[in-house]
């Protein structure tokens, strides 16, 4: 196990709270619910990216959702990084991990759903693997939520 020897802005809660068994203090709930509406946003752009093909103007639809989603997920970042707080033990895994799947799922939908062109798979199955790609992000902004308000 690897041990941290920086004195960074959130060290001394972190070691604080490991010392006197109460958990990590300073942890932001606010910080879970953006990172739990940075998921929802994800769900859905994707859910509507992998389905864009199969509308008639879908090419239009495409270039309005992507065009939304870089100015909102940077107004998602800046709002996530306002209210950021300590993380609790494991919590940069667990975000890794749900970004790792999220990629994996999004690489192999997009190449079957957007990259060949029109297809015939229906809105549930491909909505249903949007929310599968972006689930685990939900619950790493719910447990930071859940850790905040205690």
């Amino acid at each position: 196990m690897r041990h941290s020897t920086s004195e960074g802005r959130f060290s001394s809660a972190s070691a604080q709270g490991r010392s006197d068994g109460r958990g990590t203090s300073g942890v932001s709930a606010a910080e879970g619910w953006w990172v739990m509406v940075l998921a929802l946003v994800l769900f859905v752009g994707h859910a509507v990216l992998f389905q864009a093909l199969a509308f008639e103007w879908g090419g239009i639809l495409r270039f309005a959702l992507l065009f939304l989603m870089i100015f909102g997920l940077a107004w998602l970042g800046l709002q996530r990084r306002g209210a950021e707080g300590v993380h609790p033990r494991g919590h940069r895994r667990a975000a890794l991990l749900a970004g790792a799947w999220a990629f994996l799922v999004a690489t192999v939908a997009g190449w079957f759903w957007i990259a060949q062109g029109e297809h015939d798979v229906g809105w549930p199955l491909t909505t249903a693997v949007s929310a599968l790609a972006f689930a685990p992000l939900a619950v790493v902004g719910w447990r930071l939520a859940r850790a905040g308000a205690r």
